[in-house]
């Protein structure tokens, strides 16, 4: 991988990063206005919600992919893997 092609990689990382932190921050001020116009409790349930072992599974498995297709800190690094990862990647989370 060249010096753009990393850089590229990295920007595209730090933007979806950007974006799943902008979702997050997002539910957190409604839980928190949820609970201020009446509905004490929906900080609480939001974070029940995060810790639930339905959405552990559900996050695995959505990215079980990165654990098949890179290789470990262990193995040296393989470009042809890394380069297959980014071609088939598809996004499912939500639409920008």
């Amino acid at each position: 991988m060249d010096d753009w092609e990393l850089k590229s990689l990295i920007r595209f990382l730090a933007q979806e990063w950007k974006e799943s932190q902008g979702q997050l921050v997002a539910h957190q001020m409604f839980a928190q206005l949820v609970e201020r116009a009446g509905f004490p409790g929906a900080a609480d349930l939001l974070e029940k919600c995060r810790q639930s072992p339905a959405l552990e599974a559900h996050l695995n498995e959505q990215f079980s992919f990165l654990e098949e297709m890179l290789p470990s800190p262990e193995e040296a690094s393989s470009k042809a893997k890394v380069l297959e990862l980014l071609s088939k990647w598809k996004s499912s989370g939500w639409p920008n």
